[in-house]
């Protein structure tokens, strides 16, 4: 009676053997592992991105998303089937204001802090040996845009193994546009209110005046002398940039005469960082990655293109405001913000040199093979959409996973905790 009282976790047996203790306790015994026999003989750590608002507070310190769980389900799932926090699996916050240049050398020193742990580190704590050469990187929507950043910059020299992107915009986003040329955040899913609170309440950890700490904290809660957000985003949010749209997807148009589309005559915004990305001989060095996989959705009608005028507010707009409400002609599939075609991520058939590629790639629509729709969110916070991925990412040799094997929260069942906008960790 006494042994199964207190009969423990292997892990936590483990944990007193490593601190020789085990010995001194011989009525102590493991239990069986609870999760999924999914993992291979050996595990490369996994490292999640998640995407722009994905961290609060917006600092490297900050927690993955404590305020909606968006990211809960994924590092639930990805612990249920073996991953164990600290060991084999880690999470990247970042301040998601800053551009994916900036925060690139950061994910690296990270990356790096981890290849440095010992692998007996994980002996006893994982089911699995743990090879910290290299990690598998799983990034959602901005944290994407941060992965290939590492992967393709000028110091990576392949350190990850499988580079995983959930939703990733590899050719921008129209939502973007909206917020960086008119300060509307309505397309990314937050009123403009809302995100004019979440910008003074993000402000609030960039000073260390306690009076000014307390005067963003109270303007933010109670929505008074809230900041121009057009204002804010042109001159902070560098991230919002490196999501406008691609110049060559062209998607801004007017009608002629007749009533057909044409290219508007003005320019396009510059984004710069993800064109530079596309160029052949930076793909090139997405060759140094094993393995790579596309997640997206195409369920949800999600803007492709923008039917637009001239601006009747400048500066706002400088390249053309947006006719509202947009024709259905301007809508395509997607997952609300990131288009099917800008989830995927294309290579030329061969390198600049002419050799073959080496790197596996693949895409899977996760809003297909579950039949049913997904939007930006969903897709890395819905449990079977999570199941899904977890499948295809870990063991897709096996039997697809079931719920009876793991089924996490909705999102919808999940109380946001809007204290951890404000309270420091």
């Amino acid at each position: 009676m006494l042994r199964n009282i207190f009969a423990l976790s292997s892990r936590t047996l483990a944990t007193l053997k490593s601190l020789k203790l085990a010995g001194q306790f011989p009525f102590l015994k493991a239990s069986t592992p609870d999760w999924p026999d999914l993992l291979p003989a050996i595990v490369h750590p996994v490292v999640v991105v998640p995407g722009l608002l994905g961290t609060w507070p917006p600092v490297p310190n900050g927690r993955i998303d404590p305020v909606t769980g968006a990211y809960y389900n994924l590092l639930n799932g990805l612990e249920k089937i073996g991953y164990v926090p600290g060991f084999s699996l880690f999470s990247f916050g970042y301040d998601w204001r800053r551009s994916a240049a900036e925060l690139a050398p950061l994910l690296a020193a990270e990356i790096k802090r981890i290849q440095k742990l010992p692998p007996q580190k994980a002996l006893g704590r994982s089911p699995r040996p743990v090879d910290y050469s290299r990690v598998d990187l799983v990034c959602h929507s901005m944290g994407g845009v941060v992965g290939r950043t590492f992967v393709q910059g000028d110091s990576y020299n392949g350190e990850v193994n499988r580079l995983v992107l959930v939703a990733s915009p590899q050719q921008g986003a129209i939502s973007a546009y909206y917020a960086y040329e008119g300060g509307d955040s309505n397309h990314i899913g937050i009123p403009v209110a809302s995100a004019q609170s979440m910008v003074l309440l993000a402000q609030r950890y960039d000073t260390w005046l306690p009076n000014r700490k307390i005067d963003f904290i109270y303007r933010g809660i109670r929505g008074i002398r809230l900041p121009n957000l057009f204002n804010y985003i042109s001159e902070n949010l560098r991230s919002i940039h490196d999501f406008l749209p691609v110049k060559q997807a062209n998607y801004l148009y007017s009608l002629d005469e007749n009533g057909q589309e044409i290219s508007y005559p003005f320019s396009l915004p510059d984004n710069t960082h993800l064109e530079k990305l596309d160029r052949p001989d930076a793909l090139d060095r997405l060759d140094k990655v094993a393995e790579i996989y596309c997640f997206y959705s195409s369920t949800v009608q999600t803007l492709v293109k923008l039917k637009v005028e001239k601006s009747t507010n400048p500066p706002m707009w400088e390249h053309g405001q947006p006719v509202e409400p947009q024709p259905a002609s301007s809508y395509g599939p997607g997952d609300s913000i990131v288009t099917q075609a800008s989830a995927h991520l294309l290579l030329p058939p061969d390198k600049t040199d002419g050799s073959p590629w080496q790197v596996k790639i693949g895409h899977t629509d996760l809003g297909q093979q579950l039949n049913r729709s997904l939007n930006h969110v969903e897709i890395i916070a819905d449990p079977d959409a999570v199941r899904c991925l977890l499948q295809y990412f870990v063991r897709p040799d096996l039997p697809p996973l079931a719920a009876t094997d793991w089924d996490g929260p909705p999102l919808s069942a999940r109380k946001p905790n809007f204290a951890a906008l404000v309270m420091p960790f």
